[in-house]
């Protein structure tokens, strides 16, 4: 298993991280072609509330495209 984190911090916005994420591998975009039939890849995200708050997010039409053209998934558990 290979991670990387967005660098950002934790009360930065969950959008902001993947968008960071997105960033980092659209720059690699053909490492990631080369490596997908031998790995899985995706962004896994764990989503820590506060106090047993409740939240969400919201992935914009963008970003959504993003992820689409680099064929990943998005992962979220919430705790």
């Amino acid at each position: 298993m290979w991670s990387l984190e967005s660098g950002l911090t934790r009360t930065t916005p969950l959008d902001a991280h993947i968008e960071a994420l997105v960033t980092f591998l659209e720059a690699k975009q053909e490492a990631i072609v080369e490596i997908r039939n031998r790995c899985v890849i995706d962004i896994f995200c764990g989503l820590f509330s506060a106090d047993g708050a409740q939240g969400g997010l919201a992935i914009e039409p963008t970003l959504s495209a993003r992820l689409a053209a680099l064929d990943l998934s998005v992962g979220v558990d919430v705790y």
